[in-house]
């Protein structure tokens, strides 16, 4: 997912001002907050200097900021905690 969303917004850098940006929906209104808006470069460069200095790390970032699983999804699958 980190690939796709770096891929497109490296796109979107390269095209002219006002060119066509598609537009992203998504279905049933999935949350009430909208997210903070982030700079998808801005974050792969930090995630780049983490992994250098801390894979581990880099990898539970890429884990709950990508692939969107909880602290416990995440202990397990980077076995921080033996599933019950």
């Amino acid at each position: 997912m980190r690939g796709i969303l770096v891929d497109y917004a490296r796109a979107r850098q390269t095209r002219k001002r006002g060119g066509e940006t598609p537009a992203l929906t998504f279905a049933d209104g999935a949350g009430t907050t909208p997210a903070p808006a982030v700079d998808i470069l801005d974050l792969d460069a930090a995630l780049a200097e983490l992994k250098k200095l801390d894979p581990g790390q880099c990898r539970i970032v890429e884990l709950r900021y990508f692939a969107g699983l909880s602290i416990a999804e995440t202990a397990e699958v980077t076995g921080s905690r033996k599933a019950p």
